[in-house]
């Protein structure tokens, strides 16, 4: 397979960059931030940033499917990948990032379930889907996200109810029209009735 020859220029350090093309070692790369790339996906070689604690490359204009192998970041805590074209569903492996704290995913074209393997996230604070094509219902396994300050689900094709719990820790921006919330407030700012 091809590999992309973008490279990402690392926040804080401008001399350095890490870059895929392929003779450059990856492993000490921490922060990626690119907002440049243009067009393309996401390499499956972004797995190879074993150090990576943070991610950003959004307002681009990537396509392709999130690779699984983002699940072999162990490390990081801000997965920025919001505003590109992105398709597909979310991988489950994202439940495997553990020590992430911000999630945010927003105005792409994914579809498909939320994954109940968000709900292993216990750092994550920020978790922004809104403006994708997600369908089913909100896992209730997203109860458990006790440190969650921030949930914005709002046009999508979510259905259901939210669960009460999730209410404790944030209020979530969600289509009330579609979900159930008592404590939710509607995408454009009103409150759920």
């Amino acid at each position: 397979t091809q590999v992309p020859t973008f490279s990402l220029t690392m926040a804080g350090d401008f001399q350095t960059a890490c870059s895929w093309i392929g003779q450059t070692d990856l492993t000490a790369c921490q922060n990626v931030k690119s907002t440049d790339i243009g067009t393309g996906s996401i390499p499956t070689q972004v797995g190879l940033l074993t150090q990576l604690t943070s991610l950003d490359l959004f307002n681009n204009a990537l396509t392709g499917s999130i690779p699984t192998e983002l699940g072999m970041l162990t490390k990081l805590s801000w997965l920025f990948l919001h505003n590109n074209a992105l398709t597909g569903s979310l991988p489950t492996q994202l439940g495997m990032l553990i020590q992430l704290n911000s999630l945010s995913l927003y105005s792409n074209e994914l579809r498909g379930h939320i994954p109940t393997e968000l709900g292993m996230l216990q750092q994550l604070s920020f978790l922004h889907l809104f403006n994708n094509a997600f369908t089913g219902s909100i896992p209730t396994q997203l109860e458990s996200l006790t440190q969650l300050v921030s949930l914005m689900i709002y046009d999508n094709e979510l259905t259901g109810t939210v669960p009460d719990s999730i209410c404790l820790f944030t209020r979530p921006l969600v289509d009330c029209q579609k979900l159930v919330c008592s404590c939710c407030w509607d995408g454009d700012g009103s409150v759920c009735s």
